[in-house]
């Protein structure tokens, strides 16, 4: 069990509370250390901004805040969990990056009764027969980007493509999800070690199967890692890349350059995206930490808007697990995809999704252009095996 004082960066805000009124308890848990830091940094960041942005209150309610690093080590998350819920009474746990983390936390949340709402991770068994009433997703399952890339790639003359993704549930995920929608031809396979960072090998394979195109789920310092080494090899001239969106995010542009340019991913969100909302977002993550956000920053952001909305229609309180399931499904929450966040029955977002195309931009910096809609109102190919009642 971890010390009292084991949360590392924990901190418990209680935020511009009336003295009457019990604050809604939020616990954030997301990784802030390690290859993948930066990434779940950026969700607490963005949400912060949010809720900074509403003076400590979202929905009119007060705020508790607690947060904690999982270390991306599913046992320390299960541990921070118990503490939130035990310990902090958190009424909410939010705020996870990796599906393995959200896999190993999921079971003392949802079996305490609270409300567990994922930032990003979307692992397939929350989607279909182990949905659960009180669990909700702000990113889409983890199916979903690459089945809109697969898709899209039918309609061009792209035929032979090569797979690469590491050896756990989402990198499972995302590759299921494009050979699902994908009609041409798998040419070559390979799923890797979590934290490998020498791509010598599968790069060889991949020069040896000569596809048309690779498609690459690789996060975080992997993913900068093998950019980085896929444009020396060569095969950045040769061969078309196409990335899920979580392996081509903007924390990798700055570091990797010229190696991302003309890679395109399939996302329901990028900086890039013209509605008034994100240009607000953009403006103001940029003045509050002078860097561009990622997607795991909107995500974030996201996260709060939707608790705003929900503590909003539910009286300005939490209430119960029931009342304030039935307010996130209900309440019109803004998003800064450009629409209002709509649920599914098995509580996964439905969204429409966009080709995004690194570009270097006027300024000589690195961004992911918005393209053309490439699908509509897409939610998963999961959710038929969800049981729980439409809403």
């Amino acid at each position: 069990m971890l010390r009292p004082f084991a949360l590392g960066c924990a901190l418990a805000l209680i935020l511009a509370a009336p003295a009457r009124a019990q604050p809604v308890r939020i616990g954030i848990i997301t990784t802030l250390s390690g290859p993948q830091g930066l990434l779940g940094q950026d969700i607490l960041d963005g949400f912060r901004l949010a809720l900074g942005e509403r003076d400590g209150r979202l929905g009119g309610a007060g705020i508790a805040l607690f947060s904690g690093d999982d270390q991306l080590k599913p046992e320390i998350a299960r541990q921070l969990a118990e503490q939130m819920i035990e310990r902090d009474h958190a009424d909410i746990i939010t705020g996870i990056l990796n599906s393995s983390v959200l896999l190993a936390i999921a079971r003392p949340v949802l079996d305490g009764g609270r409300i567990l709402i994922s930032a990003n991770a979307g692992p397939s068994q929350f989607a279909g027969a182990q949905c659960n009433e009180n669990f909700f997703a702000i990113a889409g399952q983890n199916d979903v980007s690459p089945e809109a890339m697969g898709q899209y790639l039918n309609t061009t003359a792209i035929r032979r493509v090569f797979l690469l993704a590491p050896n756990y549930q989402a990198g499972k995920d995302k590759l299921a999800g494009f050979r699902r929608r994908f009609t041409g031809q798998i040419v070559g396979e390979i799923d890797t070690p979590f934290d490998q960072l020498d791509y010598a090998g599968p790069i060889a394979e991949i020069r040896r199967a000569n596809p048309d195109a690779l498609f690459e789920f690789l996060p975080g310092a992997t993913g900068i890692a093998f950019l980085k080494q896929w444009q020396q090899s060569g095969l950045a001239d040769k061969i078309r890349l196409y990335a899920d969106r979580g392996g081509l995010d903007e924390t990798m542009l700055g570091a990797v350059g010229e190696a991302a340019t003309g890679a395109a991913a399939a996302s329901s969100w990028s900086g890039s995206l013209d509605n008034p909302l994100n240009h607000h977002f953009m403006q103001a993550f940029r003045a509050a930490h002078h860097r561009d956000p990622s997607l795991y920053a909107a995500q974030g952001y996201d996260t709060a808007l939707l608790l705003d909305a929900a503590i909003r229609a539910n009286g300005g309180r939490f209430g119960d697990a029931k009342s304030f399931r039935a307010a996130l499904v209900h309440a019109p929450a803004a998003t800064l995809r450009g629409r209002n966040i709509a649920f599914a029955r098995n509580h996964f977002p439905i969204d429409d999704y966009y080709l995004m195309t690194v570009v270097r931009e006027a300024d000589g910096h690195h961004g992911l252009a918005t393209g053309p809609r490439i699908a509509a109102d897409l939610s998963d190919s999961y959710v038929e095996q969800c049981r729980l009642p439409a809403d």
